[in-house]
């Protein structure tokens, strides 16, 4: 399945990142910019008639489906693009990852983790507020959940969770909760996986009811939502599958790839952890150098080498991208799950993809994206 629609952004950027119609970027110069995703992608759109443009705002969406006709690529230029820049911040250090909860934005870098705020001024993001250090040492990966948790993939240091009263989070919040050196960290609903050099690790948190659902008063809610919270989860460690080292791991929906050193692809299902599927790949998985996977609706994207690889349902795969910078999915997001960005030189492209009505091998449907 190749992508409908693309939108080129012109710019050199490092990292990139959609919520709330707000398009976050990362240049070069490690500058944070703010930028109106609707009003750059109507922008790209010029030319086009009103119902056109109508279409493709609601297929971003996710919404419908458009027609061959309105397949193609749009552009805007970074000249262009200055119009609709609505703040920045300098950030002063290589962003290892980023990510946004509740209007929270966490940087992970060599100096650890910052967190800071954006505000809203007339429907729009205004400012970014002071950063906070939540941790101080060197941090590759950012996984967040409900509740304003996050977990810290931080090399030699293991994998960390923060766990803060409320929303904002201090170095007090900071505990390990394992000890082995991590790469990567995914977090879906109540489970989080992480990679580390001694293969897949599973946490398992105890589910918080929604409120609505709880039957007493907001005290008892809150405080039974706190015990939730600083309860440890239960953790399972699996070094192989059929004698096979684990290497990677991420959530496809409710289930589970693992990716084994001898090129193996393997899925579960997140509640039966030992009854493992071996996925067909077409013998196109050549090497783990660079290796790095998520999963979308749409299909799972791996970076394989050089290459960056769509996998989806029937059975197809395509190169759509070589020598990247970087690249993301936004599989916790209800309007980008469409969405692929992937940022190679000079551009960052914004690819847009048809949602399947049902779940495949290397895909899953609506129901079931984290709920976090």
């Amino acid at each position: 399945m190749a992508s409908k629609v693309k939108i080129e952004i012109e710019g050199d950027y490092i990292d990139s990142f959609v919520y709330s119609g707000i398009l976050f970027l990362v240049n070069s110069d490690l500058t944070l910019k703010a930028y109106s995703w609707d009003y750059i992608f109507n922008h790209s759109l010029e030319g086009l008639g009103v119902f056109q443009k109508l279409q493709l705002q609601n297929y971003s969406k996710g919404a419908v489906s458009i027609s061959d006709e309105l397949s193609g690529t749009y552009s805007i230029s970074d000249k262009s693009l200055t119009k609709f820049e609505l703040c920045s911040k300098e950030l002063d250090v290589w962003p290892s990852d980023i990510n946004i909860y509740k209007n929270r934005f966490y940087v992970a870098s060599e100096r650890g983790v910052d967190a800071f705020d954006f505000d809203w001024g007339k429907g729009k993001v205004s400012k970014f507020t002071r950063s906070t250090r939540i941790y101080d040492e060197v941090s590759f990966k950012l996984a967040t959940s409900s509740y304003h948790r996050l977990a810290i993939a931080a090399g030699k240091s293991g994998l960390l969770s923060v766990i803060p009263e409320k929303k904002y989070a201090r170095r007090e919040h900071v505990r390990q909760l394992i000890d082995v050196p991590c790469s990567d960290c995914h977090w879906h609903n109540n489970n989080l996986v992480a990679d580390t050099v001694s293969g897949q690790f599973t946490a398992s948190y105890r589910s918080i009811p929604n409120k609505i659902d709880f039957d007493g008063t907001d005290k008892e809610y809150w405080e039974l939502v706190k015990t939730i919270k600083n309860t440890s989860p239960e953790i399972r460690k699996r070094e192989v599958i059929n004698g096979d080292n684990i290497v990677s791991s991420w959530f496809s929906g409710k289930g589970l790839f693992s990716m084994t050193e001898s090129l193996k692809l393997y899925w579960n299902k997140i509640e039966s952890p030992t009854e493992y599927e071996l996925i067909e790949t077409n013998s196109e998985l050549s090497t783990l150098k660079y290796f790095k996977a998520q999963s979308s609706p749409f299909g799972t994207v791996m970076e394989i080498g050089d290459d960056l690889k769509l996998f989806t349902g029937d059975g197809q795969n395509q190169v759509i991208a070589e020598e990247v910078v970087n690249w993301r999915l936004f599989p916790k997001s209800s309007y980008y799950l469409s969405h692929l960005h992937v940022i190679e030189d000079d551009v960052l492209s914004v690819s847009l993809f048809d949602m399947p009505p049902i779940s495949s091998k290397f895909g899953y449907s609506k129901s079931e994206v984290s709920s976090d």
